[in-house]
């Protein structure tokens, strides 16, 4: 189910075997895996492989308005921040309590917190599957210290080539840069260093590693 959320290298999930998009413009339908290659004009394109395909319409899925609500914080989330919350305040217990419960009521019932890694590490772990596509990752990357891991050298990815990059978490480049007229009208900001890293190239830093997942 949670695979499904995105589409294989095939362009495939189970997800939306039965489901329908129709393009009433033209009277043609395409169920299941034809909804990728699937086009109804000003409304969707063909999908690439990997597309995203875990939030469907506000009015019904391939509908021509194309509208949809943008969940800004669901309760998975606020379940999680409670949990790393609690493990990074010294209540370790009760966070891996409130983890533990969480997995098993969402999707693994036999769930036990692993001993290879830390608390912390794993509650980050279970970011990454339950908030997958929603835009966390490089800020809780930022946050935790993480490296930001897209490749691994000698290895395929599906990133864009002038994207397959990773980046140190220390790197300077991760910074939010203050802009240059900020910079001449505020006192406050005068020494400030507003330098480091730089621009990220394709294929550098190929043998990092996060620690966690891989």
């Amino acid at each position: 189910m949670r695979k499904g959320w995105w589409l294989d290298a095939n362009k495939h999930s189970t997800n939306w075997a039965n489901i329908t998009w129709t393009d009433p413009s033209k009277g043609t339908s395409a169920t299941g895996d034809a909804i990728a290659d699937f086009e109804i004009e000003n409304v969707k394109t063909p999908f690439d492989a990997y597309t995203n395909i875990k939030f469907g319409q506000q009015s019904g899925i391939g509908n021509t308005l194309n509208n949809n609500d943008f969940p800004l914080m669901r309760v998975e989330e606020m379940i999680l921040i409670k949990a790393e919350g609690l493990a990074k305040s010294g209540q370790e217990a009760t966070a891996k309590q409130v983890l533990e419960d969480f997995v098993r009521t969402y999707r693994d019932p036999s769930y036990t917190v692993p001993s290879t890694r830390t608390l912390v590490d794993e509650i980050w772990f279970q970011r990454r599957v339950e908030l997958w596509g929603e835009g966390f990752f490089t800020m809780d990357a930022k946050r935790l210290g993480k490296n930001i891991v897209r490749i691994h050298a000698g290895e395929s990815s599906n990133y864009p080539d002038a994207y397959q990059f990773n980046i140190k978490s220390d790197d300077g480049w991760l910074n939010l840069r203050f802009p240059q007229r900020e910079m001449d009208n505020n006192e406050g900001l005068k020494g400030n260093d507003n330098t480091g890293g730089a621009l990220p190239v394709s294929g550098q830093n190929g043998d990092l590693r996060d620690g966690v997942t891989d």
